[in-house]
């Protein structure tokens, strides 16, 4: 639990070091369980902007990344997940994310743990939507996935491009 913790927060100090400040970014992460991220694991992310982002009527255009954040122990080359998403429509799919080349070399960017992201879909949204997304690994039933320590979501807004809206996630 302790090396658990230490992980996370030199995972978070990694984070606030590479953030630039004319396109901060927010987000929403859960972590995976200690266990192992396995294919009954469903993570669950409610996203709605905040009250005073727009006004009711208004859309804007969103970039929705999708991001893993994985330690050492995760030694496959890539994972595939199935991704749902519920605004005005629901869409399902599988996403093929790959993490590191033939050779072990991350794609992703940190030290002690890796951080992948991959941008999900372009969605617009006003501020009376409320966007679902449900991420679960696409593995064979028993299959756990060890080293995954955190999925979440990072939304950038298309309209300005210089500005990230926060994520308001509503506790399930």
């Amino acid at each position: 639990m302790l090396v658990r913790g230490l992980i996370a927060v030199m995972a978070m100090a990694t984070l606030l070091a590479g953030c630039r400040q004319e396109q901060p970014e927010y987000g929403c992460f859960r972590p995976t369980p200690l266990r192992g991220w396995a294919s009954g694991d469903t993570l669950t992310f409610t996203v709605a902007l905040p009250p005073d982002t727009l006004s009711s009527d208004t859309r804007h255009s969103y970039s929705l990344l999708l991001c893993l954040r994985s330690d050492r122990r995760y030694t496959r080359t890539g994972v595939m997940l199935r991704v749902e998403q519920r605004l005005d429509t629901v869409s399902r799919r599988r996403v093929a994310f790959p993490m590191s080349d033939d050779y072990g070399r991350s794609y992703g960017s940190g030290i002690a743990v890796n951080q992948h992201c991959r941008h999900l879909a372009d969605v617009s949204m006003s501020q009376k939507d409320t966007l679902h997304v449900y991420v679960t690994p696409d593995t064979a039933p028993g299959d756990t996935l060890h080293g995954i320590t955190d999925v979440g979501l990072l939304l950038t807004d298309n309209t300005t491009n210089t500005e990230t809206k926060h994520i308001t996630q509503k506790t399930q």
